[in-house]
C-alpha cells in the first residue's frame, strides 16, 4: 500500500472540518461519534462474565399518592384512576412474577409485595382501594428510602417506574435528585429505571441526573394523558420460532442483536435491521442449543417518526425526553433444530482448573434411534477440557460431565457431541476461570472417536527395539512372571478356604442344624458391631429395567417365623421351609437381626425375661404376631410360642419400601470408600460393590423407594448421576451447623461421606 503524503493527509483533515457542523471541529465530531458508538456497543452487549441470566421479571412501581393526582391543590387533572389502570394493564400484559408497589407523598407511605399469580387477588384489591389523599411530593427522599430495599436477585430482571404529576418540594433538601435517582443500588446489567412526568416538566437537576445515568430514561406527558407502560422496560422473550418474534414495536424501529459464540458453524443473526410487519425477523443457521440466550436492542424512534409509525397514537410531550434502547433478553427454544433439549441451562459453565459440571440433555427421537456406542466429544484433557458421557441404555436423558483440565482463564471452547455416524451435535460453550490444577483429581481419558490415548499413569511398552527378519525395528516386549505366580498362589488359597467351608457345612448338617444363619456368640449383644450385609451390583446398562411394583408388594426373602425354645435357642423358620437356631444372649437386650445375621430383622430388639422373652422394639416396617394378635413393645413371649414375622401393611407401616434393605433402620446415610458404597441405617449397614458404568441403587438393593437413584464411579469417587423426585440427598451437617440451611445435593456432584437420604412424604419418621 503506498504511503500517504503529508499534503494528502492535510486534505483529508480539511474535508473532515468542512463536513462538521458549525461550532464543531473535526476532532469534536470524531470524539462524539466514537462516544456514541461506544455507548451503543456497551448498551447492546450481553453482560460479560455472567454465569446465569434472568428467568423471571420484577416490576417496581413508585406511585405519587398526593392530592394533586386527583386534581386537588395544585393538581391540574384527575389522573389517578387512569394511572392505576395503566399499572394493572402492564401487569396483565407483561405478566411479571414479582410486583413491588411503593406509595409516597410527604415521604414513603407504604410498600406492598406480591408474588404472581398467587397474590393476584390481593394485588387487584389493593389497587382498587388505593387513594391519593396525601400532601406534598417529597420525591427524592422517598426514592432514597424505597429503592435500597430492593434485594439483589440475579434471577430477576427488574423494571422501576416512577409516576408523579409534581416536582420534589421537600423544603429540607436533604436528598438531592442525583442521590434519589441513583439509589437503585441492586440494579442488574439488564434492569431499567423510568421517570414518568405526568402533566409537568422534569426539573433541571433531575433531568441532568437522568441524562448521566447509563440505564435511566424519562418521559413527559401532557396534562390529563395516561402513559402506556406496556411498551417500556426490559423484558424476557422465549424464541420458539425465528419467524414469529413479536415485541409490539412499531415498524421501522431499528434493532440490533448480540449473541454469544455458538458451537460449530451455528449462528443467529437479524434478517433485517428493523421491525417489519410487527415482528423482528431472525436468520438461524445450524443447530442452536436449547437455552441459548441473546440480547435484542431496539433503538427508540424520534418523536416525529414514532408518531407517524403509530398512526396517530399517543406519544406524549417529549420535552426533556431521555430514552434508552429497549432491551429484550432472548431465550432460544427452537423445536427441531437442536436434536437435544438442554435440561439445566442455568448450570455454571465457567470452570476453574479441576472443577466439573454435569450438563443434562433430553434426546430427540432422531438422536435416540442412533447407535450412541463409541460416541465422543471434540475436546481432550491435553487441550484443557475433558468430557464424559453418562447414559443409561434406552434412556432419553444423557449427562455430559465436563472437567477443566487446564483451560486458560477467559478462553471459551465450544463443546460438541460427536456421534459414530459423523454427526456433530453442538452442546454449549465452556469458559476457563482462574485457578490451579494442583491437588485436583486427574481427568478422564480422551473420548474423541477413533483415538486410543492411554490413561494417565498407564504403563507403556518398552522402547527397547529388536530387529525383525525384514530388518525393521520392533519394540521389545518383556514379560513379568511375578503377577502370574501371585495369582496362582491366591487361587490355591481360595480353593483351600472353599474346601474348609464345605467340610464345616457337612458337620453342621450332621448335627441337625441347617446352615441358614450363622450361630451367634453369647454375651452382651449391645456392644456388638452392627450387622453388615454385602452384595455386588450390576451396571444398569447390562440389566433390563424391571417394572416398578407398588410399595410393600416386594417379596423380601428371609424369616417368616420365630420360636423361643426352653434351652435358650431362638429358632427361625425361613420362607423356603428351612429352620435354623441361634443362641440367644443370656443377659441384656439383643438385636435379632444382628445375632441371626438377617438384615430385614434388624431393629427387632428382645431381652431375656423370667417368663421368656420381652419385646423392646418392633421396627415400623415389620409386624410380629401371635396368631391373629399383633405384638408390640412390652409384650412377653413364653417359651414354645410360635411368632409370625412379616412385612407390615402399607396402611400401618409409616416407612418407605426398602426391599432387601428393610430393617436397616432410618434414617439412611450413604458413604463410600472407593469401590464399595455403604448404605448405613440405625441398626445395620449394607455394603454394595460398584462395578463400572451407572448403577441404580434401587435395582441393586431391590429397594423400590431407591429406584432412580443412580451413581457411577469416577476417579475412585462415587458420582451422583441422577436423583428421583421422591428422594432428597443432604450433605452431613458439620458440628455447630444445626440451624444453618442445608440445600439438597444435585446430580453431577460427588457423594459426600455420611450423605443423608430423605424420603419425601415420610418427613415425620423418627
Amino acid at each position: 500500500m503506498p504511503r500517504l503524503t503529508p499534503l494528502f493527509c492535510l486534505g483529508l483533515l480539511l474535508l473532515a472540518g468542512c463536513a462538521a457542523p458549525a461550532g464543531q471541529t473535526a476532532g469534536d465530531t470524531a470524539q462524539q461519534a466514537a462516544s456514541a458508538a461506544a455507548a451503543q456497543a456497551q448498551t447492546c452487549t450481553l453482560p460479560a462474565g455472567a454465569a446465569t441470566f434472568p428467568t423471571r421479571t420484577r416490576a417496581v412501581f413508585v406511585l405519587d399518592t398526593s392530592g394533586s393526582m386527583v386534581g386537588l391543590g395544585d393538581g391540574r387533572a384527575d389522573i389517578f384512576a387512569g394511572v392505576k389502570a395503566a399499572i394493572v394493564r402492564y401487569v396483565d400484559e407483561r405478566q411479571p412474577q414479582q410486583v413491588e408497589l411503593f406509595t409516597f407523598d410527604s415521604g414513603l407511605r407504604s410498600r406492598r409485595s406480591y408474588t404472581l399469580p398467587a397474590d393476584r387477588a390481593a394485588f387487584d384489591k389493593d389497587m382498587a382501594e388505593l387513594q391519593a389523599n396525601g400532601n406534598n411530593t417529597h420525591l427524592y427522599r422517598s426514592l432514597n428510602e424505597a429503592l435500597p430495599t430492593l434485594a439483589p436477585d440475579s434471577d430477576q430482571l427488574t423494571n422501576v417506574f416512577v409516576l408523579t404529576d409534581g416536582v420534589d418540594n421537600d423544603p429540607s433538601g436533604a436528598v438531592s435528585a442525583a442521590q434519589g435517582l441513583s439509589a437503585f443500588t441492586a440494579r442488574g446489567p439488564l434492569d431499567s429505571f423510568h421517570y414518568l412526568a405526568l402533566g409537568t416538566q422534569i426539573p433541571a437537576d433531575a433531568l441532568g441526573a437522568l441524562q448521566s445515568s447509563p440505564y435511566a430514561e424519562a418521559h413527559t406527558y401532557p396534562v390529563g394523558q395516561v402513559p402506556d407502560l406496556t411498551g417500556l422496560g426490559s423484558r424476557i422473550q422465549t424464541v420458539h420460532s425465528p419467524e414469529a418474534l413479536s415485541l409490539g414495536l412499531p415498524d421501522g424501529t431499528p434493532v440490533q442483536l448480540s449473541m454469544p459464540l455458538l458451537p460449530g458453524l451455528s449462528q443467529v443473526s437479524l434478517a433485517a435491521g428493523e421491525v417489519r410487519g410487527g415482528a423482528v425477523p431472525l436468520r438461524v443457521l445450524g443447530q442452536i442449543p436449547s437455552g441459548t440466550v441473546g440480547l435484542l436492542c431496539a433503538e427508540p424512534l424520534a418523536p416525529a417518526a414514532q408518531a407517524a409509525a403509530a398512526s396517530g397514537a399517543q406519544t406524549g410531550d417529549e420535552t426533556g425526553r431521555v430514552v434508552r434502547p429497549q432491551l429484550t433478553l432472548l431465550r432460544f427454544a427452537l423445536a427441531g433444530t437442536e436434536g437435544l433439549r438442554w435440561l439445566n441451562p442455568g448450570a455454571d459453565r465457567t470452570l476453574r482448573p479441576g472443577e466439573s459440571v454435569t450438563l443434562r440433555y433430553a434426546l430427540s427421537r432422531a438422536v435416540l434411534q442412533k447407535d450412541l456406542r463409541g460416541s465422543g466429544f471434540n475436546t481432550s484433557p491435553a487441550e484443557g477440557l475433558s468430557a464424559e458421557l453418562l447414559h443409561e441404555r434406552g434412556s432419553r436423558h444423557i449427562g455430559v460431565r465436563v472437567t477443566n483440565t487446564g483451560l486458560a482463564e477467559g478462553r471459551t471452547v465450544p463443546l460438541e457431541w460427536l456421534l459414530p455416524d459423523g454427526t456433530a451435535l453442538p452442546l454449549t460453550t465452556v469458559t476457563g476461570a482462574a485457578g490451579s490444577l494442583e491437588g485436583q483429581v486427574p481427568p478422564v481419558t480422551d473420548t474423541r472417536p477413533g483415538l486410543t490415548t492411554p490413561a494417565p499413569g498407564s504403563a507403556t511398552p518398552s522402547a527397547d527395539p529388536q530387529t525383525t527378519p525384514d530388518g525393521s525395528a520392533q519394540p521389545r516386549r518383556t514379560f513379568n512372571l511375578w503377577p502370574l505366580l501371585l495369582g496362582l498362589a491366591l487361587l490355591g488359597a481360595a480353593l483351600a478356604a472353599l474346601r474348609a467351608v464345605q467340610r464345616r457345612q457337612v458337620r453342621e448338617r450332621a448335627a441337625g442344624a441347617a446352615p441358614l444363619i450363622e450361630r451367634a456368640r453369647p454375651g452382651g449383644a449391645e456392644e456388638r458391631v452392627r450387622h453388615v450385609t454385602v452384595s455386588q451390583a450390576q451396571p444398569v446398562s447390562s440389566v433390563p429395567a424391571a417394572p416398578y411394583a407398588p410399595a410393600f408388594e416386594q417379596e423380601v426373602p428371609g424369616i417368616e417365623g420365630l420360636e423361643y425354645s426352653e434351652d435358650r435357642f431362638l429358632c427361625l423358620f425361613g420362607t423356603d421351609g428351612r429352620m435354623s437356631a441361634v443362641n440367644a444372649p443370656s443377659s441384656g437386650a439383643f438385636d435379632v437381626g444382628q445375632v441371626a445375621g438377617v438384615p430385614h430383622l434388624s431393629g427387632l430388639r428382645l431381652e431375656r425375661h423370667r417368663a421368656g422373652l420381652r419385646l423392646l422394639r418392633v421396627p415400623a416396617d415389620l409386624e410380629v404376631s401371635q396368631g391373629t394378635r399383633l405384638l408390640g413393645p412390652g409384650n412377653v413371649v413364653r417359651p414354645g410360642t410360635l411368632l409370625g414375622v412379616q412385612m407390615a401393611e402399607s396402611s400401618r407401616a409409616k416407612s418407605p419400601p426398602l426391599g432387601e434393605l428393610s430393617g436397616l433402620g432410618l434414617p439412611l446415610t450413604l458413604s463410600s470408600d472407593g469401590q464399595t458404597l455403604k448404605v448405613v441405617g440405625r441398626y445395620a449397614e449394607h455394603h454394595l460393590g460398584l462395578p463400572g458404568g451407572i448403577t441404580d441403587l434401587g435395582e441393586a438393593c431391590k429397594a423400590p423407594s431407591l429406584r432412580g437413584l443412580r451413581v457411577t464411579l469416577l476417579g475412585g469417587r462415587v458420582l451422583i448421576a441422577d436423583i428421583p423426585a421422591r428422594l432428597r440427598l443432604l450433605r452431613p451437617r458439620a458440628r455447630g451447623e444445626s440451624t444453618a440451611p442445608n440445600p439438597p445435593l444435585r446430580p453431577g456432584t460427588f457423594l459426600p461421606l455420611g450423605t443423608e437420604v430423605q424420603f419425601k412424604g415420610y418427613e415425620d419418621l423418627p
